[in-house]
């Protein structure tokens, strides 16, 4: 597939770049970074968003929140039942569950990433799922795989972090630790870590602002005080005091099959279990590559979703990866893959990240 016609200009594509690497940045910042008129940055800017290029979002950072689990579940379906028919019975009983915030599917195969408060309702969710599956017919194959990934006794390397795929065609602007910036936002420490038990450090106005960001993240300062009923001054010293102290931060999603990317792919790695990754959890930074868009490990089980543009890049990424884990005696056996087509995949929950934050902020929405 090729490039939209926007993207065919280097200017466009850097600036698309810049924004992901840099999400926090002013527009003045990002035209001084790429040496470009502001009005210039301003007039690209319009163009990515009038053709859907990517959306803007604060990202909580939910180790840091009263979350104990994130949960990764992926499928394969008969395909007799078409991805729609399926689709619309999983809306109703399985994608209204606010712990849910991305959910794709397509005819064959399906994938889902959570976070919750406890382990009872993601055991909920997976058995709604298998029971809603098997009346459709759907189980033939085998059931759903769930990955869970108890917070506290993991690391995250990468959260749908964008910044090393679309930078790596600039490495005169961007250096390699610029690229991978933003991975460092999910790896908290352990320490400061948050469990459900715990007193978060935020006050009633603090967490609903956090929620108000993370709801309507392109609402200017102005329409948020509107909302929550709080001065703009105060929005932004808790906004600017939020992102310092690492709850939420700016992010960036590209539209990943808009800007040419194919194909998405899950591998189900499973580690050695004579060499856990929490005695060595550094070694896992070797299995990233500019593909890498989310990876996350506990000490015997690892997820990666890539991203490719096609089934060229997928296959040199893969066999790199699998290259690295036998090189450091990672892995007894190669991991599962799941090839997702992105040009046919369906988006039942897009990158939802403020559902969860009621319960997890102990908040009312009224």
């Amino acid at each position: 597939m090729a490039l939209p016609k926007v993207l065919r200009n280097r200017t466009t594509r850097e600036v698309l770049a810049a924004f992901t690497v840099y999400p926090e940045k002013s527009e003045k910042e990002i035209a001084s970074l790429l040496s470009i008129p502001r009005s210039t940055l301003t007039a690209t800017k319009q163009r990515l968003l009038k053709a859907g290029l990517y959306q803007k979002r604060y990202l909580p950072i939910y180790p840091r929140l009263p979350l104990e689990h994130m949960a990764v579940v992926y499928s394969d379906f008969n395909p007799a039942v078409s991805a729609e028919e399926r689709i619309e019975n999983t809306k109703r009983s399985v994608e209204v569950f606010e712990e849910i915030v991305l959910s794709i599917g397509e005819t064959h195969r399906g994938l889902s990433v959570s976070f919750s408060t406890d382990y009872t309702t993601l055991s909920e969710i997976y058995d709604i799922r298998m029971k809603v599956l098997a009346k459709l017919n759907l189980l033939e194959i085998e059931q759903p795989w769930q990955v869970v990934f108890p917070l506290r006794r993991s690391m995250i390397f990468r959260f749908f972090n964008f910044g090393p795929l679309l930078s790596r065609e600039f490495p005169d602007i961007f250096s390699s630790d610029e690229m991978r910036r933003l991975d460092t936002l999910f790896r908290v420490d352990k320490g400061v870590a948050q469990t459900c038990e715990e007193e978060l450090a935020l006050n009633r106005r603090e967490r609903e602002i956090l929620y108000g960001l993370v709801k309507y993240p392109n609402y200017t300062l102005s329409q948020l005080s509107d909302v929550l009923g709080y001065s703009r001054p105060t929005v932004a010293k808790v906004r600017g005091r939020l992102i310092e102290e690492g709850y939420v931060h700016p992010y960036i999603i590209p539209n990943a099959p808009g800007i040419g990317f194919n194909i998405l792919t899950l591998y189900h790695i499973r580690i050695n279990p004579k060499k856990p990754l929490d005695e060595r959890w550094g070694v896992l930074e070797g299995a990233l590559d500019e593909g890498t868009v989310f990876m996350a490990a506990k000490p015997f089980e690892a997820i990666v979703l890539g991203v490719y543009r096609n089934y060229s890049e997928f296959n040199r990424s893969k066999s790199r990866l699998n290259r690295y884990l036998k090189s450091e005696d990672l892995i007894v056996k190669v991991p599962d893959v799941r090839n997702h087509s992105l040009l046919e995949t369906i988006w039942i929950k897009y990158f939802v990240f403020h559902e969860i934050l009621p319960k997890a902020l102990r908040i009312s929405t009224n």
